[in-house]
């Protein structure tokens, strides 16, 4: 199901969906809607639209799948990518990486998006808690309501939670300039006498 959109410039409807973006869409369709012709029933429209329904479905499973889990096959493959030594190999493997996983990001928000429009137009007004559970989901699963500062203080304030945060990794990503590496040294096993 495609929603449609109302273009504020040609006063007209266009369609948005992960699917239409896609060149291939317009040819399984085309091609569903022939063969629904071609079969000799009663009821050619509806024939049709079975036809390009069964198609597309075959089409979404075969060359979409799972998005969600294709984000995170190519998430695991960037950090896996990230954890080897640089070399131009690998830094053009994830190069094509970043750029695949940004297509495969683009088509999950389009269908997330389409989903809960879909969902509205089934729901309506008349549930909008249940809509706004739906919208706001990831947003709850995202957000820090506290956290503990150095001193053991329980911070709730965006500011000192922005603070905490910024002031945990500018000590970790800084360095006391140590002069005196005995202690660390009587540590380190000796391979070469």
């Amino acid at each position: 199901m495609a929603v449609k959109k109302r273009d504020k410039s040609t006063k007209t409807f266009r369609f948005e969906s992960m699917w239409l973006k896609e060149p291939k869409c317009e040819e399984i369709v085309t091609e569903a809607w022939n063969e629904g012709l071609v079969a000799a029933t009663s009821h050619p429209l509806l024939t049709c639209l079975n036809s390009c329904k069964k198609k597309l479905q075959e089409w979404n499973q075969s060359e979409f799948g799972h998005v969600g889990k294709k984000v995170a096959q190519l998430q695991k493959l960037l950090e896996v990518l990230e954890m080897q030594p640089t070399s131009p190999e690998v830094i053009k493997h994830m190069r094509e990486t970043r750029v695949e996983l940004n297509c495969w990001l683009e088509k999950e928000a389009a269908m997330w998006k389409q989903r809960a429009r879909v969902d509205w137009f089934r729901e309506g007004d008349r549930n909008t808690g249940f809509f706004h559970a739906e919208v706001s989901s990831r947003y709850q699963k995202n957000l820090i309501e506290g956290i503990l500062d150095s001193d053991e203080v329980w911070q709730v304030e965006e500011d000192e939670i922005e603070k905490v945060f910024v002031k945990y990794y500018s000590e970790l990503f800084s360095s006391l300039n140590p002069t005196d590496f005995n202690e660390l040294l009587e540590v380190v096993q000796l391979k070469v006498s």
